[in-house]
């Protein structure tokens, strides 16, 4: 399992400039066509500093969705982020305005990797199984905002599975 947010400052620079590097391969020549050899050499390392400091293509591709959802604040955890923020807001009206601005800047930014994500799921079985297992965490993830909400005495009440339901379909 690879660090995230921890090591060195080199071997957080070398991370991430491997995850742009697949970043940019992925959307320009899809999950298949995109090479752990290419990525390698985009990236100025050799292949076996894709697996030491991040994984096989499948964690790779993991670790570009990561850095792509956290944007500015990666490699910090959305749920971090946002459990912060969360925290953060005084009722119930800021946090709706919190995560309506956070989707509204997170989806012009996600939207073509999750096209190269539905892409690749559709003949890489590994793929798939991301997808899925991901959209399983972002739907617990968006329970824990539920319960965020109904924790505000201002919120109107509902049940915590109908408000995660309705966090993502506003964020989807």
């Amino acid at each position: 399992v690879a660090r995230r947010g921890r090591g060195t400052g080199a071997a957080r620079a070398t991370e991430r400039a491997i995850v742009e590097a697949a970043d940019r391969l992925f959307l320009t020549r899809g999950y298949v066509g995109t090479t752990m050899e290419a990525v390698a050499q985009e990236a100025g390392v050799v292949v076996q500093t894709i697996y030491n400091s991040v994984g096989n293509k499948q964690a790779l591709l993991s670790r570009v969705l990561d850095y792509t959802a956290a944007g500015p604040q990666a490699p910090t955890a959305v749920p971090d982020t946002l459990r912060a923020a969360t925290a953060a807001a005084p009722d119930a009206d800021s946090l709706v305005r919190l995560l309506s601005e956070w989707f509204a800047e997170l989806q012009p930014r996600l939207a073509p990797l999750m096209r190269t994500i539905q892409e690749g799921a559709a003949v890489a079985p590994e793929v798939d199984a991301l997808e899925k297992a991901r959209a399983e965490q972002r739907f617990l993830n968006y329970h824990e905002a539920a319960r965020a909400f109904a924790a505000r005495a201002d919120s109107k009440p509902m049940k915590t599975p109908e408000a995660a339901a309705l966090i993502w379909t506003v964020g989807h």
